[in-house]
C-alpha cells in the first residue's frame, strides 16, 4: 500500500507540481539515515543522483531502509518533515525511500520549499 509521501509524490507527476508534495512532507514522520560521530548523531550523506551533489536519505518506514543498517552500521532518527527542512545540511538533496522504489528531491526544490514556508512562518 503507498505511503501518503508517495501518494503526494505520484499525484505531483501526474499535475506536474512539485509543490503538491510540501504539505505532506512537512506533516509526515520521516525515519533519517545519520551517523554517531563521537556520540553525536549525524546526518550520513551519499552521493546524489546528481552528479557532484551529496544527499540524505529518508523513509517513513524503518523497513524501507533495512540495508542501510547491514551495510553502513547507521543510526536512523525520527524527525517531522518540517524538521527535516530546518535541520539537514544546506544544499543537500532528499531521497525517499519506498519498501517498492524511491523519489528524489533535488536541493533546488528544497530551497523552494523552504522559502515557500519562511513565507508562511513556519520557518
Amino acid at each position: 500500500m503507498p505511503t501518503p509521501l508517495q501518494l503526494a509524490f505520484a499525484g505531483s507527476r501526474k499535475e506536474e507540481d512539485i509543490g503538491l508534495v510540501l504539505p505532506v512532507l512537512i506533516e509526515c514522520q520521516l525515519y533519517v539515515v545519520g551517523k554517531l560521530i563521537q556520540g553525536e548523531w549525524q546526518f550520513f550523506s551519499k552521493a546524489s543522483p546528481q552528479p557532484e551533489r551529496l544527499c540524505i536519505t529518508v523513509s517513513e518506514s524503518k523497513e524501507a531502509l533495512a540495508s542501510f543498517n547491514v551495510e553502513s552500521n547507521v543510526e536512523l532518527k525520527e524527525f517531522s518533515g518540517l524538521d527535516l527542512l530546518k535541520e539537514m545540511p544546506k544544499g543537500q538533496e532528499i531521497v525517499v525511500c519506498y519498501d517498492d522504489g524511491g523519489d528524489y528531491i533535488s536541493h533546488d526544490h528544497i530551497d523552494w520549499y523552504c522559502s515557500t514556508l519562511t513565507e508562511a512562518g513556519l520557518f
